[in-house]
């Protein structure tokens, strides 16, 4: 019931290298459509699979933003599609009796328990018309259906700010996003197409894309969305299939539906983590943690620290070591193995990867008395690049620009995969842990697997989506 889909060493930062460079040059944003009278439209892609049609957690999730509230000046807009059956009770519905009858594609405003049109303490989902043939009969894992949908929306509902939220089947760089359960061939939508899709629409940049799937939060996939949102919300480990909690975010843009989309961010990742962790609650027990990424920030702060990690690295595995006269790999090796890896073995916590790579020094032969300081506090090549790039993450740099704020529930904190692990205190110098907890962004690193391949392939297509 989660909500992903299963899935040479210098090719991989190569590849990443380039990615994230190309990101680096880009515009500030592209110019949005005009406004409309509404503060903002929320965009809700909402393609159901088998999570709705085995077990009705898309319906569960409409049915929590149908109980909260929904001011006037806020748009919720869904398209429903990608499911064999869908489950909403007739009562929750308005304009027809039942969701995808014939599993077509449909599209409908959402109302709150504050609307005329209430009942029984909930709003109703209002069929719309308009919709055009194509996206009523498309497969909700084509490109094509995500900017039919986009452009649909912002024309039936234009507004100041857009926010479009992603709900469905994840699997992070390389698998990307999407999968129709009426798709007899399970194709998804690849991350590089998902930028190419909301580019070529009529909004271009909105204020927050948010994926309500697994393994999204990636370095690779938020250096390709960057220019296309402010704010990008993302869950770097499998979801739960009861996904986000959308009664505490919508009663929030109640009380303020202009707020700012990092604050806005922050609340919906700390109502997952509370919605989680609640005893009363249906998912009390079940794990997960989320992010929200400042993309400006991300871009001017963190993506020049990966690329230079990426650099030390392909010189550190191009550079015979000066003992051995065997290239060094040990330590980066070492780094990996001793990593919190997610649920997918190929995706690492990027913070943590990164103070392995700071203080592992398996590559440091015949210690000299010049190198015994060297040796204790644990210092390499990668030291000062590493402790920077997790000073931008915990927001210690003194910047005061917050690139993320994650979070994550208890179950998420790990044990270290080594008997003898080491972190850096608040003065930089080693400490001994026993535990290890997520950052909020992850790194694929595969040595050998033939996932490599396809991560490359990947990363080709979003070089190009960022490029174009």
């Amino acid at each position: 019931m989660m909500k992903r889909r299963l899935p040479s060493l210098v090719g991989v930062f190569l590849c990443l290298c380039l990615l994230v460079g190309a990101c680096g040059s880009l515009a500030e944003a592209a110019q949005q459509p005009q406004a409309g009278n509404a503060t903002r439209t929320i965009m809700l892609y909402d393609c159901g699979a088998d999570l709705e049609t085995r077990y009705g957690l898309a319906t569960w999730n409409l049915y929590q933003i149908l109980e909260s509230e929904i001011p006037a000046d806020i748009n919720v807009v869904v398209l429903t599609g990608g499911a064999r059956e869908w489950h909403p009770e007739p009562e929750y519905l308005e304009g027809a009796d039942v969701v995808s009858p014939h599993q077509e594609n449909q599209v409908w405003l959402c109302s709150g328990k504050n609307a005329d049109n209430a009942v029984n303490g909930h709003g109703k989902m209002t069929l719309l018309a308009g919709l055009p043939s194509e996206l009523e009969h498309a497969f909700l894992s084509d490109p094509q259906a995500l900017l039919g949908f986009i452009n649909y929306a912002a024309a039936a509902y234009p507004a100041q700010m857009y926010d479009l939220i992603l709900w469905n089947h994840g699997g992070g760089p390389v698998l990307g996003y999407g999968v129709d359960d009426r798709d007899p061939d399970g194709r998804t939508m690849s991350v590089g197409a998902i930028a190419k899709a909301i580019k070529e629409s009529t909004v271009k940049h909105f204020d927050i894309i948010d994926f309500d799937a697994c393994l999204m939060s990636s370095v690779e996939i938020a250096a390709t969305l960057a220019e296309c949102a402010d704010y990008l919300i993302l869950s770097p480990e499998t979801e739960p299939g009861f996904g986000q909690e959308y009664v505490t975010v919508m009663n929030a843009l109640a009380q303020d539906s202009g707020m700012n989309g990092f604050a806005l961010g922050k609340i919906v990742v700390d109502a997952l983590v509370a919605f989680y962790e609640d005893e009363e609650s249906i998912g009390y027990g079940m794990d997960g943690t989320l992010a929200v990424i400042d993309t400006r920030h991300f871009r001017e702060r963190l993506l020049p620290l990966i690329t230079e990690m990426a650099r030390i690295m392909d010189r550190e595995l191009t550079t015979v070591g000066e003992h051995s006269k065997l290239l060094n790999f040990e330590d980066e090796l070492r780094s990996q193995a001793a990593t919190y890896e997610y649920s997918d073995a190929t995706l690492l916590d990027l913070g943590n990867f990164a103070e392995h790579l700071g203080m592992c020094i398996s590559e440091i032969e015949n210690l000299s008395d010049d190198d015994v300081y060297e040796f204790e506090a644990l210092r390499n090549n990668y030291t000062e690049t590493a402790g920077a790039l997790q000073a931008v993450l915990a927001d210690q740099d003194g910047s005061g620009d917050e690139v993320i704020y994650a979070a994550a529930t208890a179950g998420m904190t790990r044990p270290a995969k080594t008997s003898v692990a080491f972190a850096r205190d608040e003065n930089g110098m080693p400490r001994q842990t026993e535990t290890f907890s997520p950052s909020g962004l992850s790194l694929f690193f595969a040595p050998t697997d033939g996932t490599t391949m396809d991560y490359m392939v990947a990363v080709d297509e979003m070089c190009e989506a960022v490029e174009d």
